[in-house]
C-alpha cells in the first residue's frame, strides 16, 4: 500500500514537472501580503468492516501577514467543523494553529505549531492533539509547486498521552493561473499505529475581482492500530474567499495563506 501511494504521489510530481516548461505570462510577484481567508467545506467519509460513514461540515479562517519589511511571515489559522456518525455519535472538532515562515519569491520554508480537539456530545470525553513541525515549498516554475514537511504530535485521551510523527509530500500543477490540481501523501505513526492518506484536489478560482474560489477532491486512508486495518474513502468540497487584493489563484497560493505546509494533514483527517 505504502509503494502504491508513493508510486501515485511520484507520477504526479513528474507529470507537473513535464507540463511545468510551458510558461505563463508575466503576474506580479510571489512576496507575501497581508491576506485573509474565509472559506466552508463538506467531507463524506465511507468506512469498511460495516462501519458507516461520516458527515462534516464547517467553517475556516486564516490569515497571514510578513513581519515588517522583513521576509519574515506570520500566519494563524482556525477550523470548527461539526462531525455525525452512522453509528449515532456527533463530534465538534476544533483546530487553532501558528506558523513563522521565510519566504522569497522562490518559495517558503517554516515551522509551525497546532492545538486540534474532539469534544463527543454523548459523553464520551475529548481527545486532544498538539502538533509541532516543519515545512517547505518550492516553487519550481511558474506552474508547479513541490512541498515537504514533517515533525511530531502528542495526543492525549482521558489522561494518556501518546506520540507520534508526521510527514507529508504534495504536487500542485497550475493548468491555468485559476486552475491547479494537486497530489497529496500523507503518513502518520507510531509503534501501534499506522496512517497512510493519499488526495487529489482540484481548486478553481471564479473571479480574480471577487476571488471566491471553489475545490474539491478525493481521498483513500489507510489506517492499522494493533494490527486491525481500516480503509476508507473520502470526497470533499467546499468554497473560500480571499481579502487582501486581486489577482490570481496561483498568486493568492503563492504570496498569501499556505493551506497546506502549516498543517499536520495525516492527523488532521483525524480531525477535519
Amino acid at each position: 500500500m505504502h509503494r502504491m501511494f508513493v508510486a501515485g504521489a511520484s507520477a504526479l510530481a513528474l507529470a507537473t514537472v513535464a507540463f511545468g516548461g510551458v510558461a505563463f505570462a508575466d503576474e506580479a510577484s510571489n512576496t507575501v501580503t497581508p491576506q485573509v481567508t474565509i472559506g466552508g467545506d463538506y467531507t463524506y467519509l465511507g468506512l469498511n468492516h460495516g462501519l458507516g460513514n461520516v458527515n462534516a461540515g464547517g467553517v475556516t479562517l486564516s490569515g497571514v501577514t510578513p513581519i515588517g519589511s522583513t521576509n519574515f511571515i506570520v500566519q494563524g489559522d482556525a477550523a470548527y467543523h461539526r462531525e455525525s456518525y452512522e453509528a449515532g455519535v456527533d463530534v465538534d472538532a476544533y483546530n487553532v494553529g501558528g506558523s513563522v515562515a521565510y519566504a522569497t519569491t522562490q518559495g517558503r520554508v517554516g515551522v509551525a505549531v497546532g492545538y486540534n480537539g474532539l469534544n463527543f456530545n454523548q459523553g464520551g470525553g475529548n481527545l486532544n492533539l498538539v502538533t509541532y513541525g516543519a515545512y517547505g515549498q518550492w516553487y519550481a516554475t511558474d506552474r508547479v509547486t513541490l512541498g515537504l514537511k514533517g515533525g511530531g504530535a502528542s495526543i492525549t485521551n482521558s489522561g494518556a498521552d501518546t506520540t507520534l510523527a508526521y510527514a507529508g509530500v504534495q504536487a500542485t500543477g497550475y493548468l491555468t493561473r485559476d486552475l491547479s490540481v494537486s497530489g497529496t501523501y500523507d503518513w502518520a505513526g507510531e509503534n501501534h499505529l499506522n496512517l497512510n492518506t493519499a488526495s487529489i484536489q482540484a481548486a478553481y478560482q471564479v473571479s480574480r475581482r471577487y476571488p471566491v474560489t471553489v475545490f474539491g477532491g478525493w481521498s483513500y486512508s489507510d489506517v492499522s492500530i494493533y494490527g486491525i486495518d481500516l480503509q476508507g474513502n473520502g470526497v470533499n468540497i467546499g468554497v473560500k474567499y480571499t481579502f487582501g487584493g486581486e489577482g490570481s489563484l496561483e498568486h493568492h497560493d503563492r504570496s498569501g495563506v499556505d493551506s497546506w505546509g502549516p498543517v499536520a494533514s495525516s492527523l488532521r483527517s483525524l480531525f477535519f
